[in-house]
């Protein structure tokens, strides 16, 4: 679902949109007989639960004269993983992450920009259990990784940039 709104005022424009997804993933049929739920658990798993049954976004975006900003706003509902060893799916909360973005139109060639992805650095939870009650090296709280790779915000916190752009 989708709903975007434009406001055109003499010196801004300001557009809003609201995006919303909902997702029920269900594996239903298996054409080989090798594969089935007990020995592809963590493959199957991925496909009905890797991503989160609901996620949306409010995207803003603003400008006036030769500046723009945007701001948006991203929610993604809980999802669920697999590590490896295959022994239990594992919940992961809902997060928020916002994202935001100013840019100045030098001229028609040369822009400059500066922003951030998850500027507040949000972070998925870990996974539930540690090295010491059985997780591995890897997959644990306490762990080389902490976070699940399949995670749909990323599992590496924010990312900012300074960037300058020239058309050719």
């Amino acid at each position: 679902i989708k709903y975007e709104q434009l406001f055109d005022l003499p010196s801004l424009k300001i557009k809003s949109s609201i995006w919303y997804n909902y997702n029920d993933n269900e594996v239903t049929d298996i054409k080989d007989a090798k594969i089935t739920r007990s020995n592809s658990f963590r493959e199957i798993d991925k496909l009905e639960n890797g991503q989160p049954k609901h996620s949306a976004k409010w995207l803003n975006a603003l400008d006036f004269g030769n500046f723009s900003a945007a701001v948006n706003i991203n929610y993604f509902g809980s999802f669920k993983d697999v590590p490896p060893s295959g022994e239990a799916s594992y919940n992961f909360d809902p997060i928020v992450t916002t994202d935001c973005d100013v840019s100045y139109k030098y001229n028609k060639n040369i822009s400059f920009a500066v922003g951030g992805l998850n500027i507040f650095n949000a972070m998925h939870s870990k996974w539930d259990r540690t090295i010491s009650s059985g997780g591995g090296y890897f997959y644990a709280k306490d762990g080389l990784l902490p976070y699940s790779q399949y995670s749909p915000m990323g599992f590496s916190g924010g990312y900012y940039y300074i960037k300058a752009s020239v058309k050719f």
